[in-house]
């Protein structure tokens, strides 16, 4: 009896066990096969070859579908084609996947940026600040620049001048800061911080741009002039430079 029951275990048990030894190989197949294919995906992005970093990347996520640093891969190409709605279903995934998963608060803030959902961006900056390796000048200006976005000017000049605190030579801070103090009708402190942006980043080009609008709208025609041409040569090919080119014939220079 005891015979027949030892046959019966080996019979239906052990291949159940064999099935499972199996199947976990499989798993570790697929991760592995996956992590190719991740990395892949990564060289090819790196390179702007979207087409094939999508191709493996979604291979990848259909081998690994709980691996966060795929969807953010894969969140990251959809930023790329700016395909926004289907980017935050990636990042959102990530964090499902990983709470401590910090570029995904950083990109997510940026995609709701883009979507004009500011609140939503501000919230996902400020998940930053738990984090003592980001650093707070990237943080805060962040912040500021969604307050800006937003309308919050008041806010947004408190934000940026923090960031600038923590240091003071980032241009993008200087810039926004610009735009913050434009929006205050402080258009004074707005062509400081854009010189001060210019100075630290001299082929800043939205910085150029900025500064030659609020020349010509403070009516120093020769000051507009020579930021618009500056435009035109830093980035000759950009829609900016057609602009520039446009206000240039209008004032006659």
């Amino acid at each position: 009896m005891l015979l027949r029951k030892y046959v019966i275990f080996l019979l239906i048990v052990m291949p159940l066990i064999y099935s499972g030894c199996a199947g976990n190989k499989k798993k570790i197949n697929d991760r592995l096969i996956a992590e190719k294919k991740y990395q892949l995906g990564l060289a090819y992005l790196d390179d702007n070859a979207i087409p094939l970093a999508r191709r493996e990347l979604i291979e990848a996520v259909k081998l690994s579908p709980k691996d966060p640093k795929i969807h953010n891969a894969l969140g990251r190409i959809h930023v790329t084609e700016r395909e926004f709605l289907m980017a935050e279903k990636e990042f959102n995934k990530v964090l499902t996947l990983d709470s401590e998963f910090v570029e995904a608060y950083s990109m997510l803030g940026y995609v709701y940026m883009e979507l004009k959902e500011q609140d939503k961006a501000i919230e996902m900056f400020q998940k930053l600040l738990e984090y003592p390796d980001i650093p707070l000048y990237y943080i805060h200006n962040a912040i500021g620049w969604a307050y800006y976005e937003k309308g919050e000017h008041k806010r947004g000049e408190e934000e940026l001048s923090l960031a600038l605190h923590y240091k003071d030579d980032y241009p993008i801070a200087h810039y926004n800061l610009g735009l913050t103090y434009f929006g205050m009708r402080k258009f004074d402190l707005a062509i400081k911080e854009y010189k001060r942006a210019i100075e630290l980043s001299p082929e800043f080009v939205m910085a150029h741009n900025q500064l030659g609008l609020l020349y010509l709208k403070m009516n120093n025609i020769e000051r507009a002039t020579e930021e618009f041409n500056k435009v035109i040569n830093l980035a000759p090919d950009s829609k900016m430079a057609a602009t520039s080119k446009k206000y240039i014939d209008l004032i006659g220079r």
